[in-house]
């Protein structure tokens, strides 16, 4: 009485229509009285023998014997494409961030392939149509061999050399895939189709070790013999099983081009991550030495830097030793001088050399404060103020002070805050000697105008007017005030005092960047 059946076949199918993967080893245990097991193939066989191997016998027999087979045919196979999954995986993680690296993408392509191809066919089961599952398993292995190819081609070949070899390819697996489409629409045929792959891939794998050998100096030699090395075990694979499927060698022979070209994209995936490891130390050379010429130059700029600061301070202290020198002697060089002549001559008497030392003393002064308070204008006004306050309250003039809020915003270079203090000095010393005033005000702001804003001041007194300031030292001292705002390029306006008696002063200095610190 038959009371087990191990076989292994092609595909076959059951009376319950479950659909067993013939690859694989099957272990069924048959009805008490079994006389018969028939076998029915669902699928063209991929050997001419149909079913390579049925043994029966007690399930305690069969069994130990049917666990060793599977774990050669299916735990191994299972573990390599599982392998191959992770190393696609891996690849496509390492392109992500490396778009250009095609043959990054397209290694991941064929190992995703053929790592799929694994699982697929070490499942005891047949999922879909038998036909279409036998056919498909020449198709994916054309396509990871074309994957592998045109990863190969992007690693090796120049951009200018890669479009030709990659049309060629496609075409090929195009016409492949087209007469498998053919098969289907005839119904028949399924066996030189399955062929078409098999000399497609093998021709591809072939012009693949021939590519590598007319580029092997692009790759260094370890590389290109381990490349060549594992193609022509590829080859030898291919031409085991050929030999097997043409009867030349036992049917029950193992089939070994699923471990020659898992071979082949192992080092494949081992160049190509070298390639990635060398390129990342490459870039971090060249990170290396960028930031090393980096901070060179930063160096080398901080001490430019330094040296034109240092230039420019001492341009700075030469130009304000100029201008202090030039003001020195245009103004309190010319009032000490005119003092000397006077005092030598003896034109001058006590009265008269002592208000031109007072004079050269101002002038001084002037000096002193537009070089302390350097562009900030309001400081400067104050501090005009305290040295006038009491030479004002000594003559019986009172002062009135007015400043606006928006002077806090306006900055003079030194020569135009000399010049500003200048002129309201000598409008104060027309008011103490000439105006007999009993008030003085001195009202400062800004305020806008055609094309921007101006500066506007104005100092207004309670005094006789100008009718009755006419002589001569202060006609000269009206005639100073109008060249000092004309050398700035202001407006002074000199006139009667709008709100009563007296006189009213009124400077109006554009401030469009001319007088800039």
């Amino acid at each position: 009485m038959l009371q087990d059946l191990l076989v292994r076949l092609a595909c076959l199918g059951s009376a319950d229509g479950a659909r067993y993967n013939g690859r694989i080893p099957a272990l069924f245990a048959l009805p008490p009285g079994a006389r018969q097991v028939r076998i029915e193939l669902l699928a063209v066989p991929y050997i001419p023998y149909g079913i390579v191997a049925a043994r029966m016998g007690p399930t305690n027999l069969l069994l130990p014997r049917h666990s060793v087979t599977l774990q050669a045919v299916v735990g191994q196979g299972a573990a390599a494409s599982g392998v191959v999954l992770v190393i696609g995986l891996l690849t496509l993680l390492l392109w992500l961030p490396r778009r250009r690296d095609l043959n990054l993408l397209w290694l991941a392509f064929a190992c995703g392939l053929w790592g799929v191809r694994g699982v697929i066919y070490f499942d005891p089961m047949v999922a879909g149509a038998p036909r279409l599952y036998e056919q498909l398993n020449p198709v994916n292995a054309l396509l990871a061999v074309a994957a592998l190819a045109v990863a190969a081609i992007h690693l090796v070949r120049p951009a200018r050399a890669r479009r030709q070899p990659i049309v060629g390819i496609a075409a090929l697996v195009g016409a492949v895939l087209g007469s498998f489409v053919l098969v289907e629409l005839l119904g028949h045929g399924a066996v030189l189709a399955r062929a078409a792959a098999h000399i497609g891939g093998t021709l591809l794998t072939c012009w693949l070790g021939l590519d590598f050998w007319r580029q092997r100096r692009r790759l260094p030699w370890y590389q290109t013999a381990g490349l060549l090395t594992s193609l022509l075990i590829l080859l030898g694979c291919a031409l085991h099983d050929l030999l097997v499927v043409a009867g030349v060698l036992p049917p029950d022979a193992d089939a070994y081009v699923f471990w020659g070209l898992s071979g082949v994209l192992v080092a494949f995936a081992l160049i190509s991550g070298e390639y990635v490891v060398q390129t990342l130390k490459r870039a971090e050379r060249s990170n290396e030495e960028l930031e090393r010429h980096v901070a060179r130059k930063s160096h080398e700029l901080e001490q430019s830097y330094a040296r034109l600061r240092d230039s420019e301070r001492e341009a700075g202290r030469t130009q304000e030793r100029e201008r202090l020198m030039r003001e020195m002697h245009d103004g309190l060089g010319a009032h000490l001088m005119t003092a000397l002549r006077g005092v030598e001559r003896g034109a001058l008497g006590p009265a008269q050399v002592a208000q031109s030392l007072q004079d050269s003393l101002d002038e001084l002064r002037l000096l002193i404060d537009g070089a302390e308070m350097g562009d900030y204008l309001p400081g400067a006004l104050a501090i005009w103020r305290n040295r006038w306050d009491d030479r004002l309250a000594a003559a019986g003039v009172g002062l009135h002070w007015r400043l606006d809020e928006s002077l806090d915003d306006v900055r003079l270079s030194g020569d135009a805050t000399l010049q500003v203090l200048r002129i309201l000095q000598e409008a104060a010393t027309n008011i103490v000697k000439h105006a007999q005033a009993r008030h003085m005000t001195l009202q400062a702001g800004t305020a806008a105008r055609a094309g921007g804003r101006e500066l506007r001041i104005a100092i207004r007194d309670d005094g006789r007017g100008m009718g009755q300031a006419s002589d001569e030292a202060g006609q000269r001292g009206l005639r100073n005030m109008r060249h000092r705002a004309e050398q700035l390029g202001a407006r002074l306006d000199i006139g009667p005092n709008g709100d009563g008696p007296g006189t009213e002063v009124l400077l109006r200095l554009p401030l469009d960047g001319a007088w800039a610190p």
